[in-house]
């Protein structure tokens, strides 16, 4: 595994204001020769990362329409996305009003992306929404078994203050060893002669 990157203070100081905003930034932090810079803009919609080690967006700290201390089911998908079925960017780290996530799934192996490929969307919703039927969204119960169920999903979740020294995986160079057709369509073979 590479050297794992920490994250200059100034960028993480810079962020942290941006948080403060009551609206949503997004952006990238890549390299530029030695030294890490990053990029920042308004909005949900992330620019595509293909030369950035990490991308991350801000959650505001509205706690009247929204539920700022954790990532989101949808934050999930998009992780999951970029951090392996992509392997655009090592990690993305979210800034909520409390914390600092940084946030991979760990791809395993081209058949195991397969099976995560069809059932990660549904997995993910499946617990977000149990979790959200037991438990306050608002409250540190449901934050901590939201974590825990996606850290059991294959996620590795590093959880900073905003005082600490952040440190993250760099970008892995993962590609799945089998083309995608090759083995989606024998699976799909598979099932359409098992439960058809």
């Amino acid at each position: 595994m590479a050297d794992p990157i920490a994250i200059p203070a100034y960028i993480i100081n810079e962020i942290s204001e941006l948080q403060k905003d009551n609206f949503e930034h997004n952006g990238q932090i890549l390299w530029k020769g030695d030294e890490l810079i990053y990029n920042h803009q308004k909005g949900q919609t992330m620019d595509d990362c293909r030369t950035c080690e990490i991308n991350w967006h801000t959650h505001p700290s509205d706690y009247v329409n929204l539920y700022p201390d954790h990532p989101s089911a949808i934050d999930m998908k998009y992780i999951y996305k970029v951090t392996c079925k992509e392997a655009t960017v090592g990690t993305h780290i979210v800034f909520t009003p409390k914390y600092i996530y940084a946030i991979r799934y760990n791809c395993k192996n081209a058949i195991r992306e397969v099976i995560d490929f069809l059932t990660i969307q549904a997995r993910i919703d499946t617990t977000f929404n149990a979790l959200a039927k037991k438990c306050d969204r608002g409250s540190q119960e449901f934050r901590d078994k939201w974590i825990n169920s996606l850290r059991r999903m294959g996620y590795t979740i590093d959880i900073f203050s905003y005082d600490e020294s952040i440190v993250v995986r760099r970008k892995s160079p993962y590609n799945p060893s089998i083309p995608w057709p090759v083995l989606l369509i024998p699976l799909l073979y598979f099932v359409s002669k098992t439960f058809v």
